[in-house]
């Protein structure tokens, strides 16, 4: 035991140094997100001249998808994506250097469209045609003009503009900017094949072991590529992105299935293309409008309060565990703050940007590791109370304790991943905070908890693990209320329901409903406090509409600073015609009264909804944790999904918390009750 305990040791004293040597770089490992620090927002118009007439109701939000999905592999650095208006985007980003902000603007305003061409035969390729190419290039827009205007049951591949057979590429710019030298490529349909049918892409290396791009057609697209390579081996062909041939090879055999983009790229290039590749391409370039900086989303008396409470809220769990379990609240909490370095060490290697969500999975990481400490001592004490030695009741108490551990972090541990695979932005930088917690939660109290208890027990240094019990035994008879429980749970659900139904649209935010948002130029430089307060009072002359979830953020200012431009986000209700207008006016009412308001200083617009995570994502939750409970038992699987359904349409009509949290958190007490009598 000793031995086993002199490793352990050294495994812990290893992972404190790691973590010690990887915090060094904490300022630039974590950075604050734009809820608490503020950072970039870019503005940006979705063009709709060269969009067939039958997609422009829709492009918007293609735009906005496609985008969201390139800023997956920004997925720790809670970037934002919302549709302003019916025809602009709005991007908020979190404190990104120049190079990285200037990379990330590159990613938004890429096309991403990548076709396999033919390069034109050998006679094709003279500088008089060329020349004559490149003056046919004005015709063809003007044609693509003409064929976008058709209706859109013509607007098929037969009515392909001829001057679209053959275009002129050009070779990737050197290091210089230069434009590189011509590649004229054919265009006809059997000549070419779309990258759309790309199903996989990733980073891969070519011959030289250089940066290269792989990629892998699925269905119809392998077919494609193969006869397409197999018909013309010899010639050459041209990989085109963006109007950009990166890469012109000979073709030596067919090709099925699989390629490879090679040339002189850097990592950095290859990751970029990738992520093009994999997020689809844009219906429509977005064209810059605007870019500035903005302040912090929350405020800083909103981010100061929730700091304490969360400050608070450890440290009253530190004194409980000390005061109740005394020399095994002591080994918890070095445990716990052991956890939290863990924690915080993965957040600098995977450079999270950290949020008030994550700051919140940070404190609900503290939650669940106290609870497995409370799980695994509680169960010490019943073993000591059948009469076993301290030694004795240290094992078995560990071993029952386990799997019900293990169980109750499965579960959320699936939540998680559900957040994280459905989820955008914050909501995903939360799930990955939450898994950290999970894992790092689950090693130091099966591990570390154990290996110092075990210590401290073994050298004699702890002879009886003294706890506090404010209750000496329990024996309630739980069944023999269910007539009570039962009318006292039809109530509760009736009223949940009915509440929710009664307060429609007033149960969710601005991010699920989408509102108005307004610019506010000032008379002079004022603090987000002092703003809402000023505020305070906004209503609308018609009293039927009514203003909720108002969110301020300062513009031209980072931080927390004072600024005299404002941003002003709310959810409008009511029977006004014009909600927008509405808010408009109550605004610039109130601020001229006081003598805040600039003149001809509002700008206003409507925005979507931005909400972070699909709303499939709670059923994909529930199916998945119940499919989980199924390695549990059926008696199990049954009263848990009968306790999480009660559970969900009461706390559904309560502004309490995440219904998806509340249901995962009550499976989880379910879960150890039920193992617990088990």
């Amino acid at each position: 035991m000793i031995q086993k305990n002199g490793r352990g040791f050294i495994l812990l004293a290893l992972l404190i140094a790691g973590c010690v040597y990887s915090l060094q770089d904490y300022q630039n490992g974590i950075k604050k997100g734009i809820d608490l620090a503020g950072g970039t927002e870019l503005l940006y118009e979705i063009p709709l001249e060269n969009v067939p007439a039958s997609q422009r109701s829709s492009v918007a939000s293609d735009v906005k998808d496609v985008i969201a999905r390139r800023f997956d592999s920004y997925g720790l650095k809670e970037i934002s994506v919302a549709i302003a208006g019916s025809n602009r985007l709005q991007i908020q980003l979190p404190g990104f250097d120049n190079e990285e902000l200037k990379r990330i603007k590159k990613q938004i305003e890429q096309a991403g469209e990548l076709n396999i061409h033919l390069e034109s035969a050998a006679e094709y390729s003279g500088q008089d045609v060329i020349a004559e190419i490149e003056q046919a290039m004005t015709r063809r827009d003007q044609a693509i003009l003409a064929y976008n205007a058709l209706p859109a049951e013509q607007q098929t591949e037969q009515n392909l503009p001829p001057e679209l057979d053959r275009i002129v590429t050009y070779r990737r710019p050197d290091p210089d900017g230069l434009r590189g030298a011509p590649v004229v490529v054919e265009n006809g349909p059997s000549m070419k094949v779309s990258g759309s049918f790309i199903q996989q892409a990733g980073s891969t290396f070519d011959q030289t072991g250089g940066p290269a791009v792989g990629f892998t057609f699925g269905g119809a697209g392998s077919t494609l590529f193969g006869n397409l390579t197999g018909e013309n081996i010899g010639r050459n062909l041209a990989i085109v992105l963006d109007g950009v041939a990166v890469s012109v090879a000979v073709i030596n055999d067919a090709i099925f299935g699989a390629g490879i983009i090679s040339g002189t790229f850097t990592q950095k290039e290859v990751d970029d293309i990738v992520t093009l590749l994999r997020a689809g391409s844009l219906p429509t370039r977005p064209v810059p409008i605007s870019q500035q900086t903005v302040g912090s989303v929350l405020g800083k008396e909103s981010i100061d309060r929730g700091t304490q409470a969360m400050i608070i809220g450890f440290l009253l769990v530190i004194v409980f565990m000390v005061v109740y379990y005394r020399a095994a609240g002591l080994v918890a909490n070095i445990s716990l703050l052991f956890n939290l370095m863990l924690v915080l060490t993965l957040l600098v290697i995977f450079r999270n940007t950290l949020t008030f969500p994550g700051m919140a999975g940070l404190l609900l990481t503290v939650g669940m590791a106290v609870d497995a400490n409370i799980l695994i001592f509680e169960r010490i004490r019943e073993e000591r109370d059948r009469g076993k030695e301290l030694p004795a009741a240290f094992k078995s108490g560990f071993q029952r304790a386990f799997w019900t551990i293990f169980d109750a972090n499965l579960t959320t541990l699936i939540t998680a991943f559900v957040l994280f695979q459905f989820g955008t932005g914050a909501v995903k930088g939360f799930a990955v905070v939450l898994s950290f917690g999970i894992f790092t939660s689950f090693f130091c109290s099966i591990f570390v908890s154990r290996l110092l208890l075990s210590s401290l027990i073994n050298s004699g240094i702890i002879k009886e693990l003294k706890m506090t019990r404010l209750v000496s035994k329990t024996n309630i008879q739980f069944m023999s209320m269910r007539g009570v429980t039962r009318i006292l749970s039809i109530v509760l659900v009736t009223a949940g329901v009915a509440f929710l139904l009664w307060r429609g649209p007033l149960a969710m935010g601005i991010d699920f409903t989408g509102g108005t948002k307004l610019s506010v130029n000032l008379t002079r430089p004022v603090s987000e406090v002092q703003l809402r307060s000023a505020l305070g009072e906004l209503s609308s002359a018609d009293e039927s509409v009514k203003f909720e979830d108002l969110q301020l953020q300062a513009l031209g200012a980072q931080g927390l600073e004072d600024a005299r431009r404002y941003s002003l986000k709310t959810k409008t209700l009511g029977a006004s015609n014009d909600e927008t207008e509405a808010f408009k006016t109550a605004v610039e009412t109130l601020l001229a009264s006081k003598g805040l308001l600039a003149p001809n200083a509002i700008e206003d617009v409507r925005i979507e909804a931005v909400a972070g995570v699909d709303g499939a994502a709670d059923t994909h939750i529930l199916k998945a944790r119940l499919n989980a409970l199924r390695v549990v038992g059926d008696s199990v699987e049954v009263g848990v999904t009968a306790s999480m359904i009660e559970d969900a349409m009461i706390e559904s009509g309560f502004p309490i918390a995440s219904v998806t949290e509340s249901v995962a958190d009550r499976q989880d007490s379910e879960v150890v009750s039920f193992e617990i009598t088990s």
